[in-house]
């Protein structure tokens, strides 16, 4: 009596499962990352100072205190207490020239506003929620923003970063 044929797959399972895992092993060897190791300093609710980018979490309950820390585009990883947090965005310093600027201010983090298309403020300690339009007066490393008879203080201007 001849014997049944198997199926193909049935055939060649062992080729294509080692077929799958060589595959799968290419694609994590050649996906890399960029990752690097910061001190990362707790400005306010979901903002952190990581050298000299600002990071933007959410849901991050971390209260860094110059900790260091792993930093990717999705991720910053707490060393000290292996707190790992969802980044939202990261932001570098902003070369924005001297002068008086017609705004919008959008509250994104407490002390932090998105002012324009790619333009972000982190203030100090201003608590108080602006209205639909503001002036901010820039001189060209410090700043106020003033909106509705109320001022705040400009730490810093920024721009989204991608790391590299």
């Amino acid at each position: 009596m001849s014997e049944m044929k198997k199926p193909f797959i049935r055939q060649h399972l062992g080729r294509l499962r080692l077929l799958t895992g060589i595959l799968l092993l290419s694609f994590f060897a050649n996906s890399t990352y960029a990752q690097y190791q910061v001190l990362a300093k707790r400005e306010a609710s979901n903002l952190y100072k990581a050298d000299r980018l600002i990071v933007e979490t959410s849901g991050c309950l971390n209260y860094a205190l110059l900790d260091t820390a792993i930093l990717t585009d999705t991720t910053i990883s707490f060393i000290k207490d292996r707190d790992v947090c969802r980044v939202v965005g990261i932001f570098q310093p902003k070369d924005l020239k001297a002068g008086s600027y017609k705004v919008i201010p959008v509250m994104e983090q407490e002390d932090f506003y998105r002012v324009g298309v790619s333009t972000y403020i982190q203030t100090i300690g201003c608590a108080i929620l602006m209205s639909d339009r503001g002036l901010m007066k820039w001189n060209g490393s410090a700043g106020t923003i003033f909106s509705d008879d109320q001022e705040c203080p400009i730490w810093g201007v920024f721009s989204p970063v991608k790391l590299k």
